[in-house]
């Protein structure tokens, strides 16, 4: 099973054409009955996803993972894969990197929410978009090269605590992060920040 995460930087106003079909976020949140796709229980959450005429829902929560074939480079299959909306503008992709990862790098500078809808996909697509708080990306902006490094040691460090390293339960389920793995990350990351204008917002695109 595999997730992609992309990376990439656009308008607001811009969003609409490069998505078309998706939808605003409601302008307050509203209680909606759901079925959560990995646990197949009814719960009620605050939402501001939209509706579409047909009573179909949005994607809040993602549709379970598909397992996928992908010959060659996973970089490359994204592409493929991508509309000329975002292949024209700045972006990045990565593999298996979720809002659980991103939400301890923000929890550097801040504890507010990293990420917060932008678009609404129908429940059928299984993706969403997101995009990144500001000051965030102004932050990221604003690091050197050694900056970079301490900033991909202490969130290395977040993760390879419990809390993301272990199970409700307390049982060990993967390993921490080294520094090398951070910094992956983060340099390119750092990069495309410094490529946002004052105009321009960060987003994410999450396709299982």
């Amino acid at each position: 099973m595999a997730i992609y995460s992309t990376f990439f930087i656009s308008k607001p106003h811009e969003l609409s054409d490069g998505f078309p079909g998706w939808r605003l976020p409601l302008p307050e949140s509203v209680k909606r009955e759901i079925i959560n796709p990995f646990t197949k229980e009814m719960v009620v959450i605050e939402t501001r996803a939209p509706e579409w005429p047909e009573g179909e829902i949005a994607s809040t929560f993602p549709d379970p993972y598909r397992v996928i074939r992908i010959e060659g480079n996973y970089v490359d299959y994204l592409g493929g894969r991508w509309s000329p909306f975002v292949r024209e503008r700045p972006h990045w992709c990565a593999k298996g990197l979720t809002g659980i990862e991103l939400g301890a790098l923000g929890r550097i500078w801040s504890p507010e929410p990293l990420l917060e809808f932008a678009l609404y996909s129908r429940l059928s697509v299984g993706a969403t978009l997101q995009q990144f708080r500001t000051e965030f990306i102004l932050n990221l902006a604003l690091l050197d090269g050694s900056e970079t490094e301490a900033v991909a040691g202490r969130w290395a460090a977040l993760m390879s605590t419990p809390e993301y390293t272990h199970s409700v339960a307390g049982q060990k389920i993967k390993d921490g992060w080294r520094v090398e793995d951070a910094m992956g990350i983060l340099g390119p990351l750092v990069a495309l920040a410094k490529q946002c204008s004052t105009e321009e917002r960060a987003y994410l695109l999450i396709e299982p």
